[in-house]
């Protein structure tokens, strides 16, 4: 069971609803939500607020994290210093794939891309498919 669950936003869209991906399954796993912005801008302080808000509100126990920096090295620096479990992280271009790529081969914790391919059925998951590949 994960214990500590980060997700990074950034103010896009996309990323805030990541971030229900990962209060959803805090909450299922009872594990504690660390919500990350890295940089200075407003939109992304004012969508770090809104989720910690949220999980909040769904008795998910939420911690803030502001911090600048180079991006993936700074989401490297607090999942180590934070002995996170598993990262959450969107994209929807495929500028950002490559951002992925870096943070899946980098982190030492469990990464879960997202790409929202339907906003509207995103209010409350519901059922998620998780393949897997090998054989008994």
């Amino acid at each position: 069971m994960y214990r500590k669950i980060m997700v990074a936003v950034d103010g896009s869209f996309h990323a805030e609803m990541a971030a229900r991906y990962a209060i959803h399954l805090a909450f299922a796993c009872g594990a504690e939500l660390y919500v990350v912005h890295v940089g200075e801008s407003a939109a992304g302080r004012a969508s770090l607020d809104r989720v910690v808000w949220y999980a909040n509100s769904q008795s998910v126990d939420a911690h803030p994290i502001v911090e600048t920096g180079e991006v993936v090295n700074t989401i490297v620096s607090i999942v180590r210093r934070e002995d996170i479990d598993l990262t959450v992280a969107s994209f929807r271009h495929f500028f950002e794939k490559t951002i992925i790529r870096d943070i899946m081969t980098t982190l030492p914790s469990s990464v879960l891309a997202i790409r929202v391919a339907h906003p509207g059925k995103m209010a409350h998951l519901r059922k998620i498919l998780v393949p897997v590949i090998g054989g008994a």
